[in-house]
């Protein structure tokens, strides 16, 4: 149903929770901010099932002051699914080739609903991405294949769950 809302998204998905129902909200992702922008002035104020749709654009979880990044403590919230913002229904796939396509990699992983390439301020792939899937199941399926030594693209791939969807 979300996809309906955003057609021309090229990443669209309802937030699940760890009991794999919604969150109360949806993300989608544009190839322009003009494009995100028409979007969403164009879902404010309407409504999905009596329910008003409120639209924004996501910002990330704002830092706290005092707060650093710290590798380690980061790492262990993968390990944990008891972490809040843990699904367990993407990966964060590392090593890619600067030339690999959300489409490659959706294509890649067969069982994934969807895929995003992190790109840097000027358009560049990051060289890492964000692999969705229907289930817990097929994600851990996912990764144990990426584990197993797979390349794409002329690249070794790594992967971990994404503890941050």
């Amino acid at each position: 149903m979300i996809k309906e809302l955003v057609p021309k998204a090229s990443l669209a998905r309802v937030v699940l929770g760890r009991n794999g129902r919604s969150r109360g909200y949806a993300l989608a992702t544009f190839s322009s901010r003009d494009l995100a922008q028409t979007t969403k002035d164009a879902l404010e104020g309407s409504e999905i099932d009596g329910r008003e749709l409120r639209v924004k654009f996501d910002e990330g979880i704002p830092k706290k002051k005092g707060r650093t990044n710290n590798a380690k403590a980061n790492a262990n919230a993968n390990a944990n699914p008891d972490s809040y913002s843990f699904t367990g229904t993407s990966l964060h796939v590392t090593n890619l080739d600067f030339g690999t396509t959300n489409e490659t990699l959706v294509d890649f992983f067969a069982d994934s609903i969807g895929a995003e390439i992190r790109m840097n301020s000027k358009g560049m792939s990051r060289g890492w991405g964000l692999v969705t899937f229907a289930s817990a199941e097929q994600c851990n399926t996912g990764l144990e294949f990426v584990n197993g030594g797979v390349e794409l693209d002329g690249r070794l791939l790594g992967a971990k769950l994404d503890v941050r969807n």
